[in-house]
C-alpha cells in the first residue's frame, strides 16, 4: 500500500508557517553574523588607519589588519562555542527564554560594535557569537519539537537553507558599499554591523505578539494544559492532539527514568557509531574551507 500524505486540513499550516518563520529569524542571523564582517574588512582597516605591514625593510607584522581582522573574525565562532555549552541548560527553562535570551545578545553585541574603539568592535562581536552559538542548538530544537512528524523534515530542512541565505545577504548589501575614497566617512559599516537589532527587534516583536506559546515537549513537561493549548493550535483533529498530548507525556516520562546522558553511554556500542559519522561530516564539512570564502572573500580576491 502506497504511502499517502496526510491531509493539510489536519494541521494549521498557517499557524506553522508564521511560527517557523519567527524562529529561522535565529537561523538568519547565524548566517549573516559570520559573514557580515567580510566586505567592510577594507573600510574597519581604513577607519582604524591598519596597515598589512609596518614596513617593506621590516618583516614584522603590524598590529592591524591580518591580527585584528583575525581575532574580530575568531570571536563569532569562540563566542558561539562557548555559549553552545550552556545553551542545553537555557533550553531547559524555556526554548523562547533561550531565544530572546540570544537575542539580548545579538543587540548588546550589535550596538557594541556600532562604536569607534576597537575594544567595543571585539566585544560586540563576541557577544553576538554568543547568540550565534544559542540559536544554533534552539532553531533546530524548536523546529523539531513544534512541527508534526510527518512534516518535521521538509520544515526542518530550511534551518540550512535559512543560515545560508543569512551569509548571502551582506553579500547583497555590498553591491551598494560606497567607493574607496569615502570609507573614513562612510557610515555603511554601521548598517552592516546594525542589522543583527533590526532581525532580533522583529523576532521578539513576532513572539510576543503571535507566538507566545513554547514547544509542546516543553510545555508538556511543565504543565500538561498549556501543553494542550499549543497543541490546539497545531493541530485540528482533537483525537489526534490527544494523541499527541499521550506521546508527549510518555516520552517526557521515558526520558525522566532514562536519567541523564553519560559518555559511558553516549561512547557505547548503541551510539558509537553515529557518534563518529556525526562527528565526521562536521570535520569535513571544515576542511572544505567553505569558512574561509565566507569569512575572507573580499581580502582573497582583492590580492
Amino acid at each position: 500500500m502506497f504511502y499517502e500524505p496526510q491531509s493539510s486540513n489536519n494541521y494549521n499550516y498557517s499557524y506553522l508557517i508564521g511560527l517557523t518563520i519567527t524562529i529561522l529569524i535565529g537561523s538568519l542571523q547565524f548566517g549573516y553574523s559570520l559573514s557580515c564582517y567580510n566586505p567592510i574588512i577594507d573600510i574597519i582597516e581604513k577607519i582604524h588607519h591598519w596597515s598589512k605591514i609596518n614596513s617593506h625593510e621590516s618583516n614584522e607584522f603590524s598590529t592591524g589588519i591580518f591580527s585584528y581582522t583575525g581575532l574580530i573574525t575568531a570571536l563569532i565562532p569562540l563566542g558561539a562555542t562557548i555559549s553552545s555549552i550552556f545553551a542545553g541548560n537555557l533550553a531547559e527553562k524555556g526554548r523562547r527564554f533561550g531565544t530572546l535570551i540570544a537575542n539580548i545578545f545579538f543587540i548588546l553585541g550589535a550596538i557594541l560594535t556600532l562604536f569607534d574603539p576597537v575594544a567595543s568592535l571585539l566585544i560586540g562581536r563576541f557577544l553576538v557569537g554568543c547568540g550565534v552559538g544559542i540559536v544554533a542548538t534552539l532553531c533546530p530544537m524548536m523546529i523539531k519539537e513544534y512541527t508534526p512528524m510527518k512534516i518535521a523534515g521538509i520544515f526542518g530542512s530550511f534551518h540550512q537553507l535559512i543560515i545560508t541565505i543569512g551569509i548571502l545577504i551582506p553579500m547583497l548589501i555590498a553591491l551598494w558599499k560606497p567607493s574607496d575614497d569615502k570609507y573614513e566617512t562612510t557610515q555603511f559599516w554601521r548598517v552592516m554591523f546594525g542589522m543583527p537589532i533590526v532581525f532580533s527587534l522583529i523576532q521578539i516583536f513576532l513572539l510576543f505578539a503571535f507566538y507566545r506559546f513554547d514547544t509542546p515537549k516543553y510545555l508538556i513537561s511543565v504543565d500538561q494544559s498549556e501543553g494542550r493549548k499549543i497543541l490546539e493550535k497545531i493541530y485540528i483533529d482533537t483525537v489526534e492532539i490527544n494523541e499527541k498530548l499521550f506521546e508527549y507525556e510518555k516520552i517526557i516520562k521515558e526520558e525522566k527514568n532514562a536519567g541523564g546522558i553519560t559518555f559511558d553511554i553516549l561512547l557505547g556500542k548503541s551510539f558509537r557509531y553515529a557518534l563518529f559519522v556525526g562527528i565526521m561530516i562536521a570535520i569535513f564539512q571544515q576542511l572544505t574551507g567553505i569558512n574561509v570564502m565566507i569569512m575572507y572573500s573580499s581580502l582573497i580576491f582583492s590580492e
